[in-house]
């Protein structure tokens, strides 16, 4: 009794240590599995942070533009690639923990990678639309440099409609968004090529070109854009008119003033202003011109009143001179009648 019971006790005490060895093996693999967790995510942070450096840095695989982006998706898995690789030496990481890290490394590109062949099919798209805008342009500019040259500006037109019609497909536009924007660049390269007519007097050609029927199956102009031609057509019109009778009035002013500035030196020599008058006006007489005729004569009376009043205005002056010195040396009226008949 005594053997069975101490026999059950041993058997009892061995299972005790058996349970506790099993939870003592358990709790340490829990904790070795914890910290290798643990290490990967130290390494996935490192690799986040690469990875924001290396997507939105300094020339970053997001930042770029144009052809520089095409390659962005690709760019982005060597730069995955790179970093895993740097991380996994630098840091010493065991196989379980590079698993764990690798997890998270997937996890991240299954976002990232999406965006970055988005982003590369977006820039692919702006530059080539940019190469279609900026070829339209440039044919828009040599349109007008072309201005009298309509084989020249055909080629330059078809140029542009080649680019637009490049353009609207790529970016699937519909037949009437297509309609209206070859109808908005035809019409601007018109419109700016009247501009450049107007701004240098060539009215007829403006007038001609808004006049001018359409060339393609659309209709030339937008909406209201002849009219707005017109209008300022009509304007400039004014503008031109008015600055030739502004020369001219101008020239018929400096030829009465050169006739009268003749006339008043041919008959500077009579001895007085009224008979000097009447002399420029008698030779004035002679113009044939009636308008030119008045112009001078009224020229004449107003310059020989001007030398009549200056004259009057000396006289006034001698005058009140005289008197006060005559006061001054106390002359009687009977002596300044002597001094005047003197002088």
């Amino acid at each position: 009794e005594i053997r069975a019971r101490a026999e059950e006790d041993e058997r009892e005490a061995a299972g005790r240590f058996a349970v506790t060895a099993g939870r003592a093996v358990l709790t340490a693999a829990q904790a070795w599995d914890d910290y290798q967790t643990s290490r990967a995510t130290q390494a996935f942070n490192a690799f986040q942070t690469n990875m924001q450096e290396r997507m939105y840095g300094e020339d970053g695989i997001f930042t770029r533009q144009g052809e520089a982006a095409f390659s962005s998706a690709e760019d982005l898995e060597t730069a995955m690639r790179e970093s895993v690789q740097e991380l996994s030496q630098s840091m010493d990481l065991n196989p379980l923990a590079r698993v764990k890290l690798a997890r998270q490394v997937f996890a991240f590109g299954n976002q990232a990678l999406p965006r970055a062949r988005k982003y590369a099919a977006d820039q692919r798209l702006n530059w080539a639309n940019g190469q279609d805008m900026a070829s339209i342009e440039l044919n828009q500019e040599a349109f007008l440099n072309n201005a009298d040259d309509s084989d020249a500006r055909m080629l330059n037109l078809n140029t542009m409609r080649e680019s637009y019609e490049r353009y609207a497909a790529r970016n699937g536009l519909s037949e009437e968004e297509k309609t209206l924007g070859w109808k908005k660049i035809q019409s601007g390269a018109y419109g700016r090529l009247a501009d450049k007519y107007i701004s240098e007097g060539n009215l007829s050609a403006a007038r001609r070109l808004a006049g001018e029927e359409a060339l393609w199956p659309e209709s030339l102009w937008m909406d209201g854009e002849q009219n707005r031609l017109r209008a300022k057509i009509t304007r400039q019109e004014d503008i031109l008119r008015a600055q030739a009778e502004a020369q001219r009035k101008k020239a018929e002013r400096e030829t009465a003033r050169s006739l009268r500035q003749e006339i008043l030196a041919e008959t500077a020599a009579f001895p007085t202003l009224e008979e000097q008058q009447a002399a420029a006006l008698a030779r004035a007489e002679s113009l044939e011109d009636p308008k030119l005729r008045e112009e001078v004569r009224a020229g004449i009376a107003r310059e020989m009143g001007w030398r009549r009043r200056r004259r009057d205005a000396e006289i006034m002056r001698t005058g009140l001179e005289f008197r006060r010195a005559a006061r001054e040396e106390g002359l009687s009226p009977e002596e300044q009648l002597a001094r005047l008949e003197e002088t």
